[in-house]
């Protein structure tokens, strides 16, 4: 639902509040677990001292982890979600034009974006590891979520696309909705990747000069 500036910005403003009130009723003892991809911007070291700040009159012990995502499997990522949404430009064109969408990020410091550097292997073992769950034999663990459409898939729903808007009369399109929903459990295959040129240049545009 945040996808613009103003949304962005609305949840943020609320956020503290709702969490200073629903900590209020935490016990000392208990450890919480959040996670959230919009609360603060990541790019720049001040945007963790940001998060830092605003989670410390909870008072309680405040650890952060933070995971950073490959920018050259970001592209496909957002390309397939874009799709999704009702976007039409072929692949090449939207990695073409994709300078924007890097990020440089200011600092690494705590951050992982490799699966070979977590620590403890997963993602999910660093984040209970922070927890002291070592142990995790009976945790259950859900399956793979929004795991994404295959390549082929993506390029059928982007020519179906300006047939098919996403919406109708100023109101989400359902039928529409339905229909991604069933191309999603058909799709089967290769997921979409950046050709071995495209993504030298994207790795290259983050070398230290």
């Amino acid at each position: 639902a945040y996808t613009t500036p103003q949304r962005i910005a609305h949840f943020r403003n609320n956020f503290r509040a709702r969490l200073m009130a629903e900590a209020a009723g935490w016990r000392a003892d208990e450890q919480i677990f959040m996670t959230c991809e919009q609360l603060v911007d990541v790019r720049t070291s001040s945007g963790i001292e940001r998060l830092a700040e605003l989670l410390k009159p909870i008072g309680h012990e405040i650890r952060i982890l933070l995971y950073l995502r490959r920018q050259d499997q970001l592209l496909p990522s957002l390309y397939v979600q874009r799709v999704r949404g009702g976007l039409t430009t072929p692949f090449p064109d939207f990695v073409a034009a994709a300078g924007d969408m890097l990020t440089r990020y200011e600092t690494r410091k705590g951050a992982c974006s490799e699966p070979l550097e977590f620590r403890h292997g997963s993602i999910i073992d660093d984040a209970m590891a922070l927890l002291g769950l070592d142990d995790l034999a009976g945790l259950a663990i859900p399956d793979d979520q929004n795991i994404g459409l295959s390549a082929r898939w993506t390029e059928f729903l982007r020519l179906l696309n300006p047939h098919v808007p996403r919406w109708l009369g100023g109101e989400v399109n359902m039928a529409r909705r339905a229909m991604v929903q069933a191309i999603e459990a058909l799709s089967s295959g290769d997921k979409l990747r950046l050709s071995g040129a495209e993504a030298r240049c994207v790795v290259e545009s983050f070398a230290e000069g």
